[in-house]
């Protein structure tokens, strides 16, 4: 019955919200949206296309290089994930088996979904308040609401996204840099905050200042334990999706490379060095700000990066 449930679930991602009247409708009954969003925490939001400028605008102080020059980029209509993709889904479509929409039948992947590291990592600083001494450990956690991690680019694109889109008959991606930014700004609903729907990063975002939930204290000194947690237990940004400030760092699909002021268009450039977006819970708010980028190889693995899904606007 749970697989039953979880299928109808894939099949129908709910839409949320838009900036216009006329946007795409569900092919879902509001019931059945009802029944899904009780289930599962992957819907999608319709963000209306537009124009925006991108890179370090005046909020975003304290910002790095490969932030700027600022610049203006045009998007089309498409939907964005309301939530970082989560382990229950992870799980369900690496371990389907069954019809696919086609008509065919898909086999159960052989290999485990995802990966259990045995190591832990610490770094420290010295108290300002005794000679203790501050580690901070990232390390995973499993649960089905938190954010699925420790998955490459190249198992995403390879194994995840053709099960998901063969098991729906969809076409889901990974969205583009330039997606990703506009959706965390807000869209056309867009307040200018500095953070994924406010200036003040602990409403929105779990990061190094507030994710570690579990401490050890001893003589030697106090360990933080820094781990993800539950996807959407922060606040909404302004088109109602979660998480795109702190958690787990998400996937985008492009290439790293530098901003130029002819940069204004939304093209994929799906190579090795590519662009990761959001911060995560390891991280300084400095690096959970919108308009912060950096890169990770396509093949590379972390506690703390994870993905959203996007979809074209049909």
């Amino acid at each position: 019955m749970k697989f039953t449930y979880l299928l109808i679930i894939v099949l129908a991602f709910g839409v949320i919200t838009s900036c216009e009247e006329d946007e795409p409708k569900c092919e879902k009954n509001n019931k059945e949206l009802d029944v899904i969003a009780n289930i599962n925490n992957d819907q999608l939001v319709f963000v209306q296309g537009g124009s925006f400028m991108m890179g370090a605008t005046p909020e975003q102080d304290n910002y790095y290089i490969n932030e700027l020059p600022v610049h203006k980029v045009a998007l089309d209509s498409y939907y964005i994930g309301k939530y970082e993709v989560t382990q229950e889904l992870w799980q369900y479509v690496m371990n389907y088996e069954g019809p696919a929409a086609d008509g065919t039948y898909m086999e159960k992947e052989t290999h485990d979904a995802i990966l259990r590291p045995w190591w832990q990592e610490f770094e420290y600083a010295k108290r300002t308040s005794s000679d203790l001494m501050v580690y901070y450990s990232r390390h995973y956690i499993e649960g089905d609401k938190y954010p699925v991690f420790l998955v490459s680019k190249n198992k995403i694109d390879q194994h995840f996204i053709p099960r998901l889109n063969a098991i729906t008959g969809k076409n889901y991606r990974l969205p583009t840099e330039a997606e990703w930014e506009y959706a965390a700004r807000g869209g056309c609903r867009s307040k200018g905050y500095k953070y994924a729907g406010s200036d003040d990063i602990e409403k929105v975002a779990w990061y190094k200042g507030n994710a570690a939930t579990d401490t050890i204290e001893s003589s030697w000194g106090v360990v933080l334990f820094l781990k993800p947690h539950e996807v959407g237990t922060k606040l909404p940004n302004e088109l109602g999706i979660y998480d795109m400030s702190g958690n787990v760092w998400e996937w985008c699909s492009d290439e790293i490379k530098g901003y130029s002021l002819m940069s204004s268009d939304n093209q994929s450039r799906s190579i090795e060095n590519l662009v990761i977006r959001g911060g995560s819970m390891i991280d300084t708010a400095r690096d959970c700000r919108i308009s912060r980028r950096t890169e990770s190889y396509s093949n590379l693995v972390f506690c703390e990066l994870g993905f959203r899904l996007a979809h074209d606007a049909e």
